[in-house]
């Protein structure tokens, strides 16, 4: 999937975790290019473990998300 825009990931983790399948939601969400996540897209992945009761994963994602975009640091 990696020739598809990121609307099209986000569409996808989202749809696997509406229906449950979140370790799916999770392999997708892995595959997916770094410099192309967007605020939706982790979203997609934070809103999916906790709709699922993965609160601790959901927690985990939001602090990668921290990292990854540099929203860590006092301005």
């Amino acid at each position: 999937m990696s020739d598809k825009g990121v609307m099209s990931w986000t569409a996808m983790i989202s749809g696997y975790s509406r229906v449950g399948l979140v370790g799916n939601a999770v392999l997708l969400f892995d595959e997916m290019p770094k410099g192309i996540r967007d605020t939706p897209f982790w979203n997609s992945i934070i809103a999916g473990c906790v709709q699922n009761g993965l609160f601790s994963e959901a927690i985990e994602f939001f602090r990668r998300m921290i990292a990854e975009e540099g929203l860590g640091g006092r301005e």
